[in-house]
């Protein structure tokens, strides 16, 4: 069997280390963000896959069938990219309001990218 390296390189980074500017700056390069947010106010991780000026663009292993209230839509047409489109005004609410980014000090994720001049922004 052969063996392939994937150039793809990690970062955990807890509180304040993990901010919006972040999350797109490892989007934009490419990357994607292991999320703890919340469900039904307990923790919850999901993938965020995209990101543009209106919505973020997430993958939840939790499955739904319909939409969750108005800034959380489903979309189980793309299986390999996102399942879910959140608003980015309420995605970015310091609450733990279900796929919210929640409150600063209680914020973890981790960062995947290609490129480890972008991870090396990122605060611990």
């Amino acid at each position: 069997a052969v063996q392939r390296m994937i150039p793809l390189m990690c970062k955990y980074v807890r509180g304040y280390g993990v901010n919006p500017l972040m999350i797109k700056k490892v989007i934009m390069a490419g990357g994607c963000v292991n999320l703890r947010t919340y469900r039904a106010g307990e923790s919850h991780y999901v993938m965020i896959t995209g990101m543009d000026t209106e919505s973020v663009y997430i993958f939840d292993p939790y499955y739904k069938e319909s939409s969750l209230n108005e800034s959380i839509k489903v979309d189980n047409t793309k299986p390999f990219t996102y399942n879910r489109k959140v608003k980015l005004e309420y995605f970015l609410s310091a609450s733990k309001n279900e796929l919210a980014i929640g409150p600063e000090a209680d914020r973890e994720a981790i960062y995947f990218c290609r490129n480890d001049e972008i991870l090396e922004m990122a605060s611990e």
